[in-house]
Parts: structure tokens; C-alpha cells; sequence
């Protein structure tokens, strides 16, 4: 399993999404931070915009990375007695690995998949008789029935594993 480089990172994420008060707060903190850095140091001056470029997006994979982890929670809560041969991940962002039972957030991920609005999961069954199951789903209808959506993945995850035991 990967170590996880983005400690600070996912520590912020885990305190839930930003409020729009934070959004604010957010905003104004990159960009005094980003003219201080141009004060002390005029060679951080072409950074500068390119790191205000990001703050849209920091803030929408805040939400997106939130959503997609409550997802991945729930799911291996409902695969719990699979859960040691299991590895998951989660728009190449989250990763699970059952035999550690630990979720990291990727080292590197796509922003633009992460805050796609789709979700994308692959889930490795690892066993004699291992298999892979991967799809995606449209975020918004995790917002509207999240247990609705586990539900539809853990049954087709059943199924594979019963056409598996068939064979």
C-alpha cells in the first residue's frame, strides 16, 4: 500500500465540507499568502496567479472528496464480512486495502475526475477465484439516496461473486 503524503490534506478534508464562510476565508488567505510570497521572494511573483487559479477547485474537491469517502465508508461497511480481500479505490483518489483495513487518499490524483461529478469505483476481489468490478455513478445520486446506490453496488458485487462460486 502507498504512503500517504497527504496527511494535511486529508485531515482537512475529514472535517467536512467548507462552509461558505470558509470559502471566503479560504480565498483570502491564498491570496495574501500568495502576495507575501511575491513581497519576500519577487521570483514567486509568476506563481502567484497560478496558485489563485486553484482555489475554485481546492474548494469543489473539498465537497467532491467528502462525498466520494462517506461513499467508500458505507460501501466497505456493507462488504464487512468481504472486507480482507478487498481493495478499492475511488476515482484513483481513495484507496482501500482490506488486508491493512486502512483508506488513504492517493499521493496523486485527477482533479478534473475528482470533481467530475461522477464517481468512478473499482473493486478488487482478491481470492481463488478473484475478480474486478468497476463503475461509475453520478454524484448527485449519492446526494439524493446514498444507501440506495450501496445497496445497487453491493448486490452487483454479490452477483459477481456468486457467478464466481458457480463456476
Amino acid at each position: 500500500m502507498d504512503i500517504e503524503n497527504t496527511k494535511d490534506l486529508r485531515i482537512w478534508i475529514d472535517k467536512g465540507e467548507v462552509s461558505d464562510n470558509e470559502k471566503a476565508d479560504i480565498e483570502v488567505i491564498i491570496k495574501a499568502f500568495s502576495d507575501y510570497m511575491t513581497a519576500v521572494d519577487p521570483e514567486y511573483q509568476y506563481n502567484k496567479t497560478f496558485l489563485k487559479d486553484f482555489i475554485p477547485s481546492f474548494i469543489m474537491s473539498n465537497k467532491m472528496l467528502n462525498t466520494k469517502k462517506a461513499f467508500l465508508d458505507t460501501l466497505i461497511d456493507s462488504l464487512n464480512d468481504y472486507k480482507e480481500k478487498l481493495k478499492i479505490e475511488i476515482d484513483n483518489a481513495w484507496k482501500y486495502d482490506g488486508t491493512k483495513d486502512s483508506v488513504i487518499l492517493a499521493n496523486f490524483f485527477d482533479k478534473s475526475k475528482v470533481n467530475s461529478g461522477k464517481l468512478y469505483y473499482q473493486i478488487n476481489y482478491i481470492d481463488e477465484k478473484s475478480f474486478v468490478l468497476a463503475g461509475s455513478i453520478k454524484t448527485e445520486k449519492l446526494d439524493k439516496d446514498i444507501d440506495k446506490v450501496i445497496e445497487e453496488v453491493v448486490d452487483l458485487f454479490l452477483s459477481r461473486l456468486n457467478e464466481n462460486d458457480e463456476n
